[in-house]
């Protein structure tokens, strides 16, 4: 699980970062039951990609 450090940054920015959260969990249980059901392979390449897209997000948003 990934947290991130919150600054004392402007609400909207706050509250972004929550949800972000809390999509990385669902996103992080998605992935462990896939690996169950399909062998992982195509899923947990699926998801690195979205994962590493919403940090490029985050870390553009953040500078």
């Amino acid at each position: 699980m990934i947290h991130v450090k919150h600054y004392p940054l402007n609400r909207d920015l706050e509250l972004f970062i929550v949800i972000i959260e809390r999509i990385w969990m669902i996103l992080e249980v998605m992935w462990f039951l896939s690996g169950y059901v399909l062998g992982g392979l195509p899923t947990v390449n699926f998801y690195y990609g979205v994962a590493n897209a919403v940090i490029f997000y985050i870390e553009n948003a953040v500078k």
